[in-house]
């Protein structure tokens, strides 16, 4: 049987979840399972290749990017 969900948990579901950061080379890693993202072509993904986690790389390249305007972010 499938568990029903509500609104708020489906509303949430479509947010994307900023990338955890660890490691000296500023790693990202998803916040749900913990999958590295660790080749390049792997940055930028609209989710995790494991779990489906919609992820935010916002933050990631505010820390990785060269200096740029990130005001509105």
């Amino acid at each position: 049987m499938m568990k029903q969900i509500t609104i708020d948990e489906y509303l949430q579901s479509l947010k994307p979840i900023p990338v955890d950061i660890m490691g000296l080379c500023d790693d990202a890693y998803c916040p749900k399972c913990g999958y590295g993202f660790m080749d390049p072509e792997e940055n930028d993904l609209p989710a995790c290749p494991v779990c489906g986690c919609k992820v935010d790389w916002a933050r990631w390249h505010r820390i990785n990017d060269p200096e740029e305007n990130y005001e509105n972010t």
